[in-house]
């Protein structure tokens, strides 16, 4: 294995009457890869390619290790511990020879299983195959996913703390605040997925409900305490929507399991917040790497805050 390393979150208490709501935020961490591979074979793939990889991954496991398979795949009442960043070039086709590459993350001490994961990539690529005409791939290297500037230009065994996130991203008081979505956003709301923009309190009520459940579950319990999240809730009430500038994907996958094409939908593009974001910063900065929404695990729900 040629890398693996851990980043663990932790905010220093802020100035306001919320600080001790950060107390907790250090119970998540989160292992980040880059996994860079070649096109042995033609591989006809969607514009979306988070589906693909996510399926061919559970099924590569489930033949490699079907212990590994239950643990990663089979969750039956929480959120799976990795999910996806699949390559972001919408290409339908790679031919012999072209690269590429997409981000896997390990969710707390899941990243231990990091090696197991690597073998069913592997067995992926050069036995099984990507997509419906499984053409084939190799892995040509991993490294760290951690963007230099906040890594402190350490190399690949990078070590992300809460200081150097405050350090990299500290919140400027600007009171405008730009969601850009990577890949599509995808909320429920009374159980129908949202077609138009979240209001704030919607959205950041889904970020702290994935980080919390991604604490409990993997890591060292809520990133919150329930009295301080209530309170943040409440203020995001406060917080209007300002400009939206997102449009509905209507996408399609193929369901190896139900053998026929479903599609599944989400909002790209940005959302422009107008107030005081300081007491959510922390929640914000740390969704920006755990995504949020439906289908996290394909991909989806990865955004990047803006301030100003």
């Amino acid at each position: 294995m040629q890398c693996c390393f851990f980043l663990i979150f932790s905010m220093k208490p802020g100035k306001n009457s919320l600080s001790n709501s950060n107390a907790h935020i250090s119970n998540l961490s989160l292992a980040k890869y880059r996994i860079c591979c070649r096109a042995s074979e033609e591989i006809p793939l969607p514009k979306f390619k988070g589906a693909v990889l996510h399926g061919g991954f559970g099924f590569a496991l489930k033949k490699i290790s079907p212990y590994y398979y239950q643990r990663f795949c089979q969750i039956q009442s929480g959120p799976n511990p990795y999910f996806f960043l699949p390559p972001l070039e919408t290409t339908s086709q790679y031919i012999p020879g072209h690269e590429f590459s997409f981000e896997l993350n390990l969710i707390g001490d899941t990243a231990n299983y990091f090696p197991i994961c690597l073998d069913a990539l592997k067995y992926l690529g050069g036995e099984m195959g990507l997509g419906k005409r499984r053409g084939k791939f190799s892995v040509l290297s991993i490294a760290s996913a951690v963007p230099p500037q906040q890594s402190g230009g350490s190399g690949q065994n990078a070590l992300l703390t809460g200081e150097a996130i405050g350090a990299s991203r500290e919140y400027t008081g600007c009171e405008q605040m730009r969601f850009h979505f990577i890949t599509p956003l995808r909320l429920k709301n009374a159980d129908r997925i949202l077609l138009t923009p979240p209001t704030f309190s919607t959205l950041f009520a889904r970020i702290i409900g994935r980080l919390n459940s991604l604490g409990v579950f993997y890591g060292y319990g809520p990133v919150i305490e329930p009295k301080y999240k209530q309170e943040l809730l409440a203020l995001a009430q406060d917080i209007p929507l300002h400009q939206d500038h997102c449009t509905l994907q209507e996408l399609n996958r193929y369901s190896t399991r139900q053998k026929q094409w479903m599609k599944f939908s989400g909002l790209q593009g940005h959302i422009t917040y107008n107030g005081n974001f300081e007491p959510f910063w922390p929640y914000l900065v740390l969704g920006e790497w755990c995504h949020v929404g439906g289908k996290t695990s394909f991909g989806f729900g990865k955004y990047i805050v803006e301030q100003g």
